[in-house]
């Protein structure tokens, strides 16, 4: 969904390509791809279960993947952040993160 609405449709990356990034990124370890909906997301780990190896492969130090992961995303609607959320694998630990986070 964050795709879709930040970029134009002239230059946005094909659905494959994206898809592509997101199989990249679930094998660094640093999160998942569910399907939620016909909706494909990319759902990141907390930084508190994530390898420092797993961060550097992003090209990511420690402290930017914190503020990436905590950073709330204005391009998707309350109701998908919940969605998302409820579908984590890792819900409480993310809770926990962000309740120990602010």
């Amino acid at each position: 969904m964050g795709v879709v609405q930040s970029y134009s449709s002239t230059r946005r990356p094909s659905s494959k390509a994206v898809l592509e990034v997101m199989a990249s990124l679930q094998d660094t370890g640093t999160g998942t791809v569910l399907t939620l909906n016909k909706l494909v997301v990319f759902i990141k780990k907390p930084p508190t279960a994530v390898s420092l190896h797993a961060i550097a492969a992003c090209g990511l130090t420690p402290e930017e993947y914190r503020l990436a992961f905590i950073k709330i995303d204005d391009k998707i609607t309350a109701d998908m952040q919940k969605n998302v959320m409820d579908a984590h694998p890792q819900k409480d630990e993310i809770e926990a993160f962000l309740a120990t986070s602010k």
